[in-house]
Order: structure tokens, then sequence, then C-alpha cells
């Protein structure tokens, strides 16, 4: 997993697969999901966030194990 962070737009990027983005679902109005073309979750774009809070989400979701329904 890896993050990305750009200072000018406040917005993080949490990638968690490689891949061709296929679709991007905003799952909130500063939060989006894009995933591939076989539905599998590539990444999340955090918008309006600090680097500080995008690095506590990155270690929360490394220490904890995730289940998607």
């Amino acid at each position: 997993m890896k993050t990305s962070y750009d200072s000018a737009a406040k917005s993080g990027y949490l990638k968690i697969l490689s891949g061709k983005v296929f679709r991007s679902v905003s799952v909130s109005p500063s939060t989006i999901c894009d995933f591939t073309a076989d539905g599998e979750l590539i990444g999340i774009e955090f918008l309006g966030v600090s680097e500080q809070y995008l690095s506590k989400i990155s270690k929360g979701l490394s220490t904890s194990k995730l289940e998607l329904m």
C-alpha cells in the first residue's frame, strides 16, 4: 500500500493495488474509490485532508484486516 499527497489540492491517494482504473465511484463528497474492470479496489482518493490525516488512515488500514461487502 502506497500513499501520495498533493499539498496544493489538499488531497491524498491511498494506492492499494496496481492496475488500470476502469471506474471511479464517489462514495462521499470527499472520498472517491477507483476500481479495475474486474471490480477490484485499486485506490482511494481523499479530498480536503491533511498529510497527517492520510498517514493515520494508511497506518490504520495496514494494521487491520479489510473486509469489503
